[in-house]
């Protein structure tokens, strides 16, 4: 997993870049596989209710066609990095978990024949279980 960090107008020692980025591979871990990049971008609030304030936006290129994002801001790095890291976490399972249900339940555009020849149904009953059994013997 690629992760690009773009700050802009944070200052970011080489110590908060590694623990950042380690606290991102931590939260993506699991679904690693399905990301192909991730962008962290940094930018330092200059509102006047929001002085001093960091905003961390994470943007995540699935291997599926698809991107997502989360975003939060406080005026710790490390705790807007780590909401940030939750909340895309969360948005990655569920885009994964609903394309594989969505894949399990899409209906086989070509079904093969069956090399053995076309199978019986299953017999539910008691009754025709005994007598499948009976006509063995």
């Amino acid at each position: 997993m690629r992760i690009a960090i773009r700050p802009n107008g944070v200052t970011f020692p080489r110590g908060l870049r590694e623990s950042v980025k380690r606290r991102l591979r931590f939260a993506l871990a699991r679904y690693g596989e399905h990301i192909g990049g991730v962008t962290m971008r940094f930018w330092a609030l200059a509102t006047p209710t929001q002085t001093g304030q960091k905003r961390c936006e994470i943007e995540a290129e699935l291997k599926l066609p698809k991107t997502i994002k989360a975003e939060d801001t406080h005026a710790d790095v490390l705790v807007a990095v780590d909401r940030a890291a939750n909340r895309i976490a969360r948005v990655l399972v569920r885009e994964v978990t609903l394309n594989e249900t969505s894949l399990a339940r899409a209906p086989m555009a070509k079904q093969e024949a069956d090399p053995v020849g076309p199978r019986r149904p299953l017999l539910a009953t008691r009754a025709a279980k005994r007598e499948t059994k009976r006509r063995k013997e």
